[in-house]
């Protein structure tokens, strides 16, 4: 079936009534008009290239009634918010229907750590979901714990240590709730994981140190294997078109529940394993101002502020120090070193880095690499078992000596991230990429020249003379 408008009809070109169309079939030799005198075949490929213009201009007509935001909200099914009708003045962009980058998940994540207090404070945390919503008062204390049968642990502790000492607990967990930093999940988590022989062991939750392999004494200060892990997510929106971070999720629009700010989130939790590994504070702070003497980390500090200028972000915030970057490419290393050795794919092994120097936080180095699924598939126990010493040794030796060469070297080692608007200097998909599930920065912040000496540079290596 061809459609087409006359051509001897004025209007066509500038898109009118498209009355005067004609519909021919090709099976028959006849042509039948709806408005106009019969069309000869050889002007039908005339007839459609006319038709086509006159819907393109119809359709942008039709776009240009289109383009305003219309304040709807259809994913929280509040389609128009009451009195906020047509106060965005944003204009809508069309995306095709399934598009990936229509929805990113903002979440915030953090390991489900013991508190070094004693058994009543731990109690008191474990159930905390439940006392946190009574009101003031020792009577609606005595009365939730004899009426709730979640709260037997701390039932049985009340008998013992008395009603005192539980509310002074759960005042005393209030309290530290309203003094400290709920934003701030990596440094009550560094503080225990670098103290192993002090965390308490529970059903969720179990440390041992090992030590570093000989050697790599020099370099490393501790491994810590986390036999038994559980990790909490809690869903706290989503961004449109870009991806947010997992640790710079502040610095960009957040959507959120246009009624109110939510009283509850939604969580899940998945239990697993791990390896952690400490860096020496004393070594780290040495490599950071060989780093930045030789002028590599100038350079990735200028496309780092190229990358958020272009984003409308300040472009001297949000830069996560040099020694992330060594952390962060020491531990996409090892990651793929991990699953060829622990049977885990790739992607379900997860990195978090514990990076920060300076007077305003505690100094970390370190980094854990743990495998956590809602299957068992996160509890076999591969990865630990790769963490001894003997295992850890030849397992890190292998992994540096294939971040030296990449397939796509000289390109991958020569490459300027202020040439391509990226963060990321020697790293490609070939040697240092990782899923988007393992990576907490998108896979920016990565050099392997940081660990390994490359074509191009062997003045920065933290391991050069391990």
């Amino acid at each position: 079936m061809y459609l087409g408008v006359d051509p001897s009809d004025d209007t066509s070109a500038g898109g009118g009534d498209p009355g005067s169309s004609q519909s021919s079939c090709g099976g028959t030799s006849g042509a039948r008009r709806s408005g106009g005198a019969e069309a000869a075949a050889p002007l039908r490929g005339a007839l459609i290239v006319a038709m086509s213009r006159w819907s393109e201009q119809r359709v942008a007509r039709e776009l240009e009634n289109f383009v305003a935001c219309t304040d709807e909200w259809p994913s929280y099914r509040d389609f128009v918010r009451a009195g906020h009708k047509q106060l965005c003045e944003q204009k809508a962009v069309t995306l095709i229907l399934g598009a990936s980058n229509a929805w990113f998940a903002v979440q915030s994540s953090a390991l489900s750590i013991p508190s070094q207090a004693g058994e009543l404070a731990q109690a008191v945390d474990e159930a905390w979901s439940i006392l946190d919503g009574i009101p003031p008062g020792r009577d609606f204390l005595e009365f939730t714990l004899k009426s709730n049968a979640h709260l037997k642990k701390l039932q049985a502790l009340t008998e013992s240590a008395g009603i005192d000492e539980v509310e002074q607990a759960i005042t005393a967990r209030r309290d530290g709730l309203e003094d400290g930093d709920p934003g701030d999940l990596r440094t009550p988590e560094w503080r225990v994981l670098s103290t192993p022989e002090q965390a308490p062991e529970t059903s969720d939750f179990k440390l041992r140190s090992v030590g570093p392999p000989a050697q790599f004494a020099d370099r490393i200060a501790d491994v810590v294997l986390a036999e038994r892990l559980r990790e909490v997510s809690a869903l706290r929106g989503f961004t449109r078109l870009n991806a947010p971070d997992d640790l710079n999720a502040r610095g960009g629009s957040i959507v959120r529940p246009p009624r109110a700010d939510p009283t509850w989130l939604p969580c899940s939790e998945v239990r697993g394993e791990g390896v952690f590994i400490r860096f020496p504070e004393e070594r780290v702070l040495e490599w950071e101002q060989t780093y930045r003497d030789s002028g590599a980390a100038a350079v990735l500090r200028d496309a780092h502020r190229g990358w958020r200028a272009r984003r409308g972000l300040p472009p001297d915030d949000g830069w996560p120090c040099e020694r992330y970057v060594l952390l962060h490419s020491f531990a996409h290393a090892l990651i793929r070193e991990l699953a060829l050795e622990c049977g885990y794919t790739a992607s379900s092994i997860r990195e978090r880095i514990y990076a920060a120097s300076g007077a305003d936080a505690d100094p970390m180095a370190g980094v854990l690499l743990y495998t956590a699924a809602p299957d068992s598939e996160g509890t076999l126990g591969g990865l630990v078992s790769l963490g001894e010493p003997e295992q850890f040794g030849p397992l890190l030796r292998q992994a540096l000596e294939r971040a030296q060469l990449c397939s796509s070297d000289p390109l991958c080692s020569e490459h300027d991230p202020r040439s391509d608007n990226s963060v990321h200097a020697a790293a490609c998909h070939a040697c240092q990429f990782a899923s988007e599930t393992s990576c907490e920065r998108g896979n920016r912040y990565l050099d392997r020249a940081t660990i390994s000496a490359t074509l191009v540079r062997d003045d920065v290596s933290y391991f050069a003379a391990a």
